[in-house]
Formats: structure tokens, C-alpha cells, sequence
């Protein structure tokens, strides 16, 4: 999770304001509780948000809200390619983007 969180404050720079993120991955809430909370736990955070792209998929204007998204999970998304393009488009207009591999979240790691 350290590795994740370091990233994340990387990605999005040394900034005075809170780092808004939302994790767009594949899996249920349930498995990402545990790193959610470390993030809201962290003053450098500002809104931690969750979003199950194996159920939907979130309009650019959802992904601009964020400074950084984290990407991730072990189920498929939704629209991988719809969501891939939206990821782009967030990208090239500066919003920064973590990979999550590993299962970071499951609670037996």
C-alpha cells in the first residue's frame, strides 16, 4: 500500500492543495475499504473516491474531478476500450494515473 500511496503523491506532484483520487477498478468496494480509508485518513488527500468499472463505465466529466486515478482489479471492466479512450482523454488534458497490480487490496496481503 506504501508503494501506492508514494506513487500517488508523486504522480500528482508536490502540491499545496489536497490530492482529490479516485479509484476506478474492477472490483467491489468491499476490497478496496482498507486502502480508501488509509487515503482518507491522510490530510495530503482531499476526496477519495470509488467507482466498480465492472458495472459502469464514468463520463469524462467524472474523471476530471480527480487529480490522479488509480486503475486496477481482477475482473474486467465493463468497457475496457470505452474506458481506455476516457483514461486518454483524461490524461492528455494532465490528470495523472496509477497502475494497481498485485491485489493490493485483498486482505490476506
Amino acid at each position: 500500500m506504501c508503494r501506492v500511496f508514494f506513487a500517488i503523491l508523486l504522480t500528482a506532484g508536490f502540491a499545496f492543495a489536497a490530492v482529490d483520487v479516485a479509484f476506478m477498478v474492477s472490483e467491489p468496494k468491499t476490497d478496496w475499504d482498507d486502502v480508501m480509508n488509509f487515503f482518507k485518513d491522510d490530510w495530503r488527500f482531499g476526496d477519495v473516491d470509488y467507482y466498480d468499472c465492472s458495472e459502469l463505465t464514468p463520463p469524462l466529466g467524472v474523471f476530471v474531478l480527480y487529480d490522479v486515478i488509480v486503475v486496477g482489479g481482477v475482473a474486467e471492466y465493463l468497457d475496457a476500450m470505452l474506458f481506455g479512450d476516457r483514461l486518454a482523454s483524461f490524461m492528455g488534458q494532465g490528470g495523472r494515473v496509477v497502475v494497481e497490480a498485485g491485489k493490493l487490496a485483498h486482505r490476506s496481503y
